[in-house]
């Protein structure tokens, strides 16, 4: 999902939604996700995503931030802490999955 999921192409009706996607301070692309069981933000790195922050459904892994009762609303707030420069627009985004997310 993360590899190919576009935010202006998904179905509304998908499990998990990617929220928004963004370059972290890092230089990194990240994307931030919500579903039923949870949600957070993962960022691509050489070996693949990795989580950085999840939200409280999300159990088991060992990130640097963590989000208690985590909404849309406070995953969105953290990406736009992480975040070097604003989202990716829709054609950033073909870009960027075009690339790997490299």
């Amino acid at each position: 999902m993360l590899d190919e999921r576009l935010v202006a192409s998904q179905s509304q009706t998908v499990e998990t939604r990617v929220l928004l996607s963004f370059r972290g301070e890092e230089g990194r692309y990240c994307r931030a996700f919500s579903g039923s069981a949870g949600g957070g933000i993962a960022c691509r790195d050489d070996e693949g995503w990795k989580l950085e922050a999840v939200g409280n459904d999300s159990e088991g892994a060992s990130t640097d931030y963590r989000m208690a009762g985590a909404g849309d609303s406070e995953i969105l707030a953290l990406a736009q802490e992480m975040a070097a420069g604003p989202a990716l627009d829709a054609e950033g985004e073909k870009a960027a999955r075009a690339q790997g997310w490299r």
